[in-house]
């Protein structure tokens, strides 16, 4: 006896173009969970959208690490607020958030894969709703805007701490014209060594001008000066790769930055100054430097 074919065959016709499309039951999808009870906050859609841009770049990829936590953009949800991180070990990416609706209490801290949060992002770009709505179960986290839910498994594991990498001390600031700034890395990039991939940053005690320059036996030497805002409050040699900076900087809507440093082998600190631009409120990078030989 032979079992009914239970597939269909849909042909869609556009113009000389036909196909013929395999399906599958609809009752064999699996059943996906709805929300269910009171959001844990809502979110400003435009504001959660480009806290994502901000942030999920900087995790590493999951084919590219067995570190599970570095693959994923941390959030963590305090009152009031909420802030958005990601990591590779060598750079740090933060966002700070306002959010409505979380009740006073202990942190709580998710992490969800930074391609789901891709995902997600390009999602919410499709909708016109005003908000985001936060709801958690059974390891998940559930977004609703509008029409529509997205979902995703929480990763379980715990996120570094990256408060506690965050400089505070940092005492030479480097106030820079972002665009100016963004176009010397992208050139400076072309003469960096493929191993490194590292500009270094030269600035002179009291100077208005910062030198950046790369070098590599492939490729030849590069040099070029931009100027600063403020002067220099004293010097520093720091390095740092091309690639780190240039991510960072596009993400930016601001028109003036600011990279705030100490000596050449401590993390720098770069984040918007002057009239921040809205997107750029409450974000903050950190980036390792690359040792000058």
């Amino acid at each position: 006896m032979r079992t009914a074919c239970r597939w269909r065959r849909p042909t869609a016709r556009c113009g000389p173009a036909t196909f013929e499309l395999l399906t599958l039951p609809a009752d064999e999808f699996p059943q996906l969970l709805a929300p269910e009870g009171d959001p844990l906050c809502r979110i400003d859609r435009g504001t959660f959208i480009h806290a994502i841009q901000q942030t999920a770049f900087a995790a590493v990829k999951a084919t590219e690490t067995t570190r599970l936590a570095l693959t994923g953009v941390n959030m963590v949800l305090g009152t009031g607020k909420m802030k958005l991180a990601a990591t590779n070990g060598y750079r740090l990416a933060v966002r700070e958030v306002p959010v409505e609706g979380l009740a006073a209490g202990e942190p709580r801290n998710l992490l969800i894969d930074a391609q789901v949060m891709s995902d997600l992002m390009r999602v919410l770009g499709t909708v016109a709703a005003e908000q985001v709505s936060l709801h958690l179960g059974d390891g998940q986290a559930h977004f609703s805007a509008g029409p529509v839910v997205f979902t995703s498994r929480l990763i379980q594991e715990e996120f570094p701490d990256f408060e506690r990498v965050i400089p505070r001390e940092n005492d030479i600031g480097l106030f820079l014209p972002r665009e100016d700034f963004l176009a010397t890395l992208r050139r400076l990039e072309i003469t960096a060594a493929e191993e490194s991939g590292a500009v270094t940053l030269h600035a002179l005690t009291s100077s208005n001008t910062l030198e950046v320059s790369s070098a590599s036996r492939e490729k030849g030497t590069g040099t070029e000066r931009v100027r600063l805002a403020k002067p220099a409050p004293r010097g520093i040699e720091i390095a740092f790769k091309a690639e780190y900076l240039i991510d960072a900087l596009r993400r930016m809507e601001s028109d003036q930055v600011v990279l705030w440093l100490s000596a050449p082998d401590r993390a720098g600190l770069l984040e918007p100054a002057g009239d921040i631009a809205p997107e750029d409120q409450g974000f903050i990078y950190v980036c390792m430097p690359v040792r000058l030989l």
